[in-house]
């Protein structure tokens, strides 16, 4: 008879932050626009919802709102 499964360990759940506003936000780089949609003077907004990890990597990342404005390729 196999034993019985170790009990798995207690869920440790994450601090969450809000996000407040003042990463920077006004001194990063824009970031590189497409040169075909700028060509077609294509342009939109994309709202992100982003976990960022205590490494600072992206946990998960959700578009929440999008402008729907695409380039065809």
């Amino acid at each position: 008879m196999a034993a019985p499964p170790a009990p798995l360990p207690p869920k440790v759940e994450e601090p969450i932050t809000e996000a407040n506003g003042s990463a920077a936000y006004l001194t990063n780089p824009p970031p590189a626009y497409p040169k075909a949609a700028q060509r077609l003077g294509l342009q939109g907004h994309v709202l992100l919802r982003v976990q960022v990890l205590a490494n600072g990597h992206v946990g998960a990342l959700e578009v929440k709102q999008s402008s729907g404005k695409t380039l065809a390729g």
